[in-house]
């Protein structure tokens, strides 16, 4: 039984010898992994590499950055144009083109209010009176003693023609009048003063007192605001104070409109700089035909100007070197090295200063064995090399 045993395990192993030696014969590698244990004579593995006529270290193969001596292959992109700088936008607020506080111009008791909140006024038109009854009293006394005054000099003026009276005391006589006529004109101010008047025309704002109140002086019955127009206030960096004008237009958008584009003016411009923000101010008045607008309302602001125009490379066209930034631009497939300063970064292209026009061809792709003077090949143009070429297929295959 134990012969028969071992018979077994030798058939066993010579079996595995033998699959294992057809298997190793048939993977990639495996015959000249016998041929070194002597297994197996050495012997091309693949009869089509056999007749290759090269070695793979002498192959023109084209991946792992071998050319063979080959020019480079470069993707090219054309220089654009960007101006900048052409336009700036600033929030305002904004105020009625005029506007009136209205109060009292003497203390008493408030009797009358002709108007109502939002009414539409006139200039010169009441709106409130006061209780005139002292200052009516007052002003009939004054006038009586201006009218006595007079007729007391008129008759001296007919005694000294009779050399009844004397040219002094007629001069007399005609100084108490001239301050008789004083009091009775400051009497009929004061009578006047019980009158709250409107010195514009506009849009009433919300009554702030009721009658049968006291009010003095200080006392604000209401306001007034002439929205025919809206006057905009809004700041703009000092850079530009040489390029603002009266009468530069101005697109003005309502906050609370965002939809609403109205072409505005600009009326003033400060005469200094704000030395803490470096900023100045600027007023434009807003065409408000419709009264939609109100005083307090926010607005942004719009103006153009002539801008800065620069050159645009695409973002994978910059170096970098020892000397800065640079691009590599093609003049009849020739490459030349171009100094460059980056002037403003943005996603779709970088601004830059430099010996770049407008259409250069710069490349974008294939910029890791460029030298300046170098002779390039452009993806997409035909290539003059015939080995480029495809290679034409056997009929059949």
């Amino acid at each position: 039984m134990t012969l028969a045993i071992w018979k077994q395990l030798f058939g066993i192993v010579v079996a595995v010898a033998v699959i294992g030696y057809s298997v190793l014969t048939y993977v990639p590698g495996g015959r000249a992994y016998l041929a070194g244990l002597g297994l197996l004579s050495a012997a091309p593995e693949d009869a089509s590499a056999a007749s290759g006529g090269q070695s793979p270290g002498k192959s023109g193969a084209r991946g792992g950055g071998q050319r063979g001596g080959r020019t480079a292959l470069v993707v090219l992109s054309e220089t654009t144009e960007v101006t900048i700088n052409d336009r700036i936008t600033a929030l305002g607020t904004g105020a009625a083109v005029q506007s009136a506080t209205l109060t009292p111009s003497s203390s008493g008791l408030l009797t009358e209010v002709r108007v109502t909140s939002g009414a539409e006024v006139a200039a010169n038109e009441v709106i409130a009176t006061l209780d005139p009854a002292s200052a009516q009293v007052a002003y009939d006394a004054a006038r009586i003693e201006y009218e006595d005054a007079r007729r007391t000099r008129d008759r001296f003026v007919q005694l000294l023609s009779s050399a009844s009276v004397s040219a002094a005391q007629l001069q007399a006589y005609q100084l108490s009048t001239d301050k008789a006529e004083l009091d009775m004109r400051q009497a009929k101010i004061n009578l006047d003063n019980r009158q709250v008047v409107s010195p514009i025309a506009g849009t009433i704002g919300i009554i702030q007192v009721n009658p049968g109140v006291e009010v003095s002086q200080s006392t604000v019955i209401a306001t007034v605001d002439d929205n025919s127009a809206i006057k905009v206030s809004f700041y703009l960096p000092e850079r530009l104070v040489d390029k603002v004008n009266p009468g530069d237009a101005v697109l003005a958008v309502p906050i609370a409109q965002p939809g609403t584009e109205i072409q505005a003016v600009v009326t003033a411009v400060d005469n200094r700089v704000d030395k803490t923000t470096g900023s100045f101010e600027v007023v434009a008045r807003v065409p408000n035909s419709d009264h939609s607008l109100r005083s307090g309302m926010s607005f942004t602001m719009t103006m153009g100007f002539v801008g800065d125009t620069f050159v645009a490379v695409p973002p994978l066209a910059v170096q970098w070197g020892s000397a800065g930034a640079y691009v590599w631009r093609v003049v009849d497939h020739v490459t030349q090295r171009v100094e460059i300063r980056i002037v403003q970064r943005n996603a779709e292209s970088v601004l830059v200063t430099g010996d770049l026009a407008l259409g250069d061809q710069v490349v974008t792709e294939g910029l890791e064995t460029l030298k300046d003077g170098a002779t390039v090949r452009v993806l997409g143009e035909q290539s003059a090399d015939a080995s480029e070429a495809p290679k034409p297929t056997a009929a059949g295959n």
